[in-house]
């Protein structure tokens, strides 16, 4: 009966970090055939394998995918495990994130910047927005938090937590017919090809219902997986999109995009979410703390958001 073994997963780590059995051999100070062995254990364990092995090159299948984010996530609780016992004056670990693409590009480096300064030894895991799989993410520890655009979750075990009110901008290219028009409404995008992020959360999803639920016949959606991607294709004049305003600002500044002249000031409000179970300590407490004090500040400097919590959660982050 083989059972799942620490070091096992701990090798598959190394090799998965380096793809080289010979590389990760040369760290863990042992020979290429033991590595190899381990991972041959790991995999009858599992049932399934974590390497495809492409002449001399190795690349991880689906399921290694899925295991290394599991064990980097299991390797990081060893080391807060080994930092609390023995005291360590630093903190030490991962926290995990689901961020949508325009928080990450436009407030995650901040945020990063003054909390690495004081927890160095600190990693970050942060992935695309994930609206569906959120909350069990939550809920198994999968993720620590998230943050979500547009739509809380309503779950009385989630703290989720308004923070800022992010606003939007409909843009187009200089030479589009809409650039030049007052007054625009969802109509108006009525044979024009809507261009919109892949990963943005909810704001997205709702602006499709609303535009399907008005009967409205756009000429096609297009759906990209990076937001650079969005802008460089509304400044060719492909299509019309949705953003927030503070990723499109330079774009506007310089008449590379015109920002729609729109009936409304869109806007979507940005919420902060974790599980009420999670112990606020730690490092994580600090990034908590940190997440509150930065968009506090965002919210002195003329933020729409006045910071109240969800009436769905009773709680505050």
């Amino acid at each position: 009966d083989v059972r799942m073994d620490f070091r096992n997963l701990k090798t598959f780590e190394v090799v998965a970090s380096f793809m080289s059995f010979n590389r990760a051999a040369e760290v863990l100070h042992c020979a290429q055939s033991t590595v190899s062995a381990q991972i041959s254990l790991l995999e009858r364990d599992l049932g399934v394998p974590v390497f495809e092995r492409l002449g001399r090159r190795i690349a991880l299948t689906p399921a290694g995918e899925e295991l290394l984010h599991r064990v980097r996530r299991m390797l990081s609780y060893e080391h807060e495990i080994r930092a609390a016992v023995q005291g360590a004056g630093d903190s030490v670990g991962l926290i995990s994130l689901r961020v949508p693409q325009s928080v990450a590009e436009l407030h995650m480096p901040r945020i990063l910047e003054r909390f690495c300064a004081d927890h160095p030894r600190v990693g970050f895991d942060i992935q695309n927005c994930g609206y569906f799989h959120l909350s069990e993410e939550l809920r198994t520890g999968e993720i620590d938090a998230g943050f979500l655009l547009s739509m809380p979750l309503d779950s009385a075990d989630l703290c989720c937590t308004e923070v800022y009110t992010e606003p939007l901008a409909y843009v187009a290219s200089p030479s589009s017919g809409l650039a030049n028009r007052e007054g625009l409404t969802l109509e108006d995008l009525a044979g024009h090809t809507l261009i919109l992020p892949k990963h943005d959360c909810a704001y997205r999803m709702m602006l499709q219902q609303d535009i399907a639920e008005a009967g409205i016949e756009t000429a096609a959606l297009m759906e990209m997986n990076s937001i650079g991607a969005v802008v460089e294709s509304v400044k060719a004049g492909i299509g019309v999109s949705m953003l927030p305003e503070a990723t499109v600002a330079a774009e506007i500044k310089e008449g590379r995009l015109v920002k729609l002249r729109w009936h409304t000031n869109p806007a979507t409000s940005l919420y902060f979410i974790r599980h009420r179970d999670k112990p606020v300590v730690g490092a994580f407490g600090d990034f908590v703390a940190l997440v509150d004090e930065y968009f506090a500040g965002l919210r002195g400097h003329g933020g729409a958001c006045d910071g109240r919590k969800s009436s769905s959660t009773g709680c505050r982050s």
